[in-house]
């Protein structure tokens, strides 16, 4: 079988890619969550704050 072959369709595919092998607390987990929405989000402008 390919690696990882019963993540493929899993729909929490992204998450675990997110939190990592390894069993987090669910604030780390939100710091990651937090943190990949900022860099992924374009910066709005100072006005529109």
């Amino acid at each position: 079988w390919p690696e990882e072959w019963q993540c493929q369709y899993c729909q929490f595919k992204e998450i675990c890619q997110m939190a990592g092998e390894k069993e987090i607390s669910w604030l780390e987990f939100r710091k990651k969550v937090d943190e990949a929405e900022a860099s992924s989000s374009p910066s709005l402008p100072s006005e529109a704050r």
